[in-house]
């Protein structure tokens, strides 16, 4: 019995050996390209004030949520905020500048910020920004997805054959 070895499975084999198992980079605070910027504004308070921002994440990845006193025209007497979805708190009431929070899926996310403005004019400005860097899907998965559609092919052709020759018997 003779086995051919199709064109397609040597390109697949060449491609499959050139693909490299580790990758790494450098890592910066700065947006990378592949960050996506789903929320940057300023909002301004008077007095006390309760601001949402709704968040529509589309896959997984990471979720950096970054809240910054401008100070303008006083600093806050108190600026915080919360993580929410529609089952619950994802993060609780935080004064912290950034928080970071890992998405499983598509979800729907409100940013909550809690501000009370103080001084002779009784407001203040706040900025609220929300990255989200979404999971790459890995080589691998290429790998997997071209194997399936080989092995699939082969044997439909298998098939095929077989019925030819069954036909001609």
């Amino acid at each position: 019995m003779k086995f051919k070895v199709p064109a397609v499975t040597l390109a697949f084999l060449a491609v499959a050996a050139s693909m490299h198992a580790a990758r790494a980079s450098n890592l910066s605070a700065s947006p990378q390209p592949t960050d996506t910027i789903l929320y940057d504004q300023s909002d301004l308070v008077i007095g006390t004030q309760a601001n949402k921002a709704t968040l529509n994440l589309q896959g997984p990845g990471d979720l950096v949520l970054t809240i910054t006193d401008t100070q303008f025209p006083n600093a806050f007497a108190s600026l915080q905020m919360a993580v929410t979805d529609a089952t619950g708190t994802l993060i609780g009431l935080t004064s912290a500048d950034t928080v970071s929070l890992t998405i499983t899926g598509p979800t729907t996310v409100y940013a909550d910020v809690f501000a009370t403005a103080q001084g002779n004019t009784d407001v203040g400005l706040y900025n609220l920004t929300a990255t989200f860097v979404p999971v790459p899907l890995p080589p691998s998965w290429a790998l997997l997805a071209t194997g399936i559609v080989l092995a699939s092919g082969w044997i439909i052709r298998r098939r095929e054959r077989a019925i030819v020759i069954k036909g001609m018997a």
